[in-house]
């Protein structure tokens, strides 16, 4: 019982680094914003344009994966959420993760040595929610249970969908539809088939 209150208040001290990395993160957004003003840009607002009326045109938007910091960064420089807002979207991989309210970036055993997760940024919020972990199998250490526990709970807000192969999720406000096989990871340190 002694570790769980150190465990519990360790895991709040991460939360509120979180909180304060995201504040950061918004306050020199709008500083470059403010002081750069990219989308006053003609080469800018001519391109958002083409793509809104992409959008506007299109009966569903797919976004696909590749590198999540540039994709996040893109579809906000061109502010195309307002518009991805109105249309159905496909998303996966990088794309799942940019469509969610917080982008995790995330890895348990990457080449330079110990992993531990890391929030990139707000994402567009398309779905609510949701962190999306696409590759988790790859990933995480899913059969750890300590390091699932600790993930999930740092994220309690949220559920935490393991995007492997085959799982599915429907964003159908206010609520996810799930499709069989898809999994979360739970509070407990294990994976549950989201039914």
């Amino acid at each position: 019982w002694l570790m769980d209150r150190e465990r519990e208040s360790s895991i709040e001290a991460v939360r509120q680094l979180d909180r304060h990395h995201l504040s950061r993160i918004r306050e020199i957004f709008a500083a470059f914003d403010e002081e750069m003003k990219p989308r006053d840009r003609d080469a800018v607002r001519r391109r958002r344009a083409t793509m809104m009326q992409q959008i506007a045109d299109a009966q569903c938007v797919l976004i696909a994966g590749g590198h999540v910091a540039v994709l996040l960064n893109r579809l906000r420089m061109f502010d195309l959420a307002p518009g991805l807002r109105e249309k159905p979207v496909v998303a996966w991989s990088a794309g799942a993760m940019v469509a969610t309210e917080r982008v995790v970036l995330f890895h348990d055993h990457p080449p330079q040595g110990a992993g531990n997760a890391e929030i990139l940024d707000r994402g567009l919020a398309l779905c609510r929610g949701l962190v999306a972990l696409p590759h988790a199998e790859k990933r995480l250490a899913l059969d750890d249970p300590v390091r699932v526990s600790l993930l999930a709970r740092r994220f309690s807000d949220f559920q935490l969908a393991a995007l492997d192969p085959g799982a599915r999720l429907d964003w159908e406000p206010p609520d996810w539809i799930r499709q069989p096989g898809t999994q979360r990871l739970r509070a407990d340190g294990s994976l549950e088939v989201w039914s």
